[in-house]
């Protein structure tokens, strides 16, 4: 099996750019396509989780166009990313994926799902909100912004550890290990996308968040997804909230959906408990019909699962 440590950079070509992508894990079964949240490359991926799913099935990390190791430019709507995202995964060859997004990457996944649902078999949002509609309520912006301007490893890791992580020392303890398996993981890493990457990404989750640009957000169309999904949060996270959370889950009313509570996580809630996610992950895209197994475990708790009728949510 391929580790997240010994994955070679791979490049494909997407509408004429050059796109950067690693496979990890096993080479046959359906491949699970991972979206990184905001700023992040390949290289800001939790290689004992990630190692973990893939340690039952193909996995593939990419840097999307105009990001890390990626030419082009970042596009100003998730629609487009999720374009690209089609494109990229015909490329490989892939007739279908599963799609696993965190924060700003469950937006796209979002949309890839919503625009070619025929690419996607299972979709793991994790910490990711809808675009804006009655119910969400938007991140603030104060996290956002130092996140934002967070420059250089010196930087990004006290901003990584404090929006990122809950305030509480276990999380903290956590987040400092989920650091250090990131930086340890490979010798020739990338920062996080530099300024107008990431301004472009602004636009984008901007445009995302307004309804002068209801077309292009998913809010609407929720209840379009067929395919079962798992949406992912911690308890402490201030993006997707208990209120936005709940009306994520409740629109998309025509799929069967998961909601999974990592208790006293903040949003990289896959971070803190890996070993955890890496289960629960891997039992959702094996097609398990009951995750009430893992509500054993006291730092996990099921606000949703599938078998449960769509009106017992509304």
């Amino acid at each position: 099996m391929v580790t997240y440590e010994d994955a070679i950079d791979q490049y494909a070509t997407v509408a004429g750019i050059r796109v950067a992508y690693r496979m990890l894990g096993l080479k046959a079964g359906v491949p699970l396509l991972h979206l990184p949240s905001f700023r992040a490359t390949m290289d800001q991926v939790d290689p004992l989780s990630v190692n973990m799913i893939a340690s039952h099935r193909p996995v593939i990390l990419v840097d999307n166009v105009g990001i890390g190791r990626s030419e082009g430019q970042v596009p100003t709507s998730f629609s487009r990313w999720a374009d690209h995202c089609a494109e990229f995964i015909k490329s490989l060859g892939h007739d279908k994926v599963d799609v696993w997004g965190f924060s700003m990457g469950g937006c796209v996944a979002q949309m890839l799902a919503l625009n070619y649902p025929h690419l996607v078999r299972r979709l793991i949002l994790c910490g990711s909100v809808p675009s804006i509609g009655p119910g969400v309520v938007p991140p603030p912006a104060g996290p956002f912004q130092a996140v934002r301007s967070a420059y250089g490893l010196q930087a990004e890791k006290p901003a990584v550890l404090k929006f990122l992580f809950h305030t509480s020392e276990q999380s903290q303890a956590a987040g400092q290990a989920a650091w250090e398996r990131m930086c340890a993981a490979r010798k020739h890493r990338i920062d996080h996308t530099g300024p107008d990457s990431t301004l472009r990404q602004v636009i984008a989750f901007s445009n995302f968040m307004n309804r002068k640009f209801i077309s292009e957000g998913s809010f609407d169309r929720l209840h379009e997804l067929k395919m079962p999904v798992l949406i992912i949060r911690g308890s402490e996270d201030f993006v997707l909230n208990e209120p936005t959370c709940r009306t994520l889950s409740n629109r998309i009313c025509n799929a069967k959906v998961d909601v999974v509570m990592f208790l006293g996580a903040g949003h990289a809630c896959h971070w803190q408990y890996a070993e955890e996610s890496a289960a629960l992950i891997t039992k959702f895209l094996d097609g398990e019909q009951n995750l009430g197994s893992l509500a054993e475990n006291d730092n996990i708790q099921i606000l949703q699962r599938a078998q449960e009728s769509v009106s017992s949510r509304l």
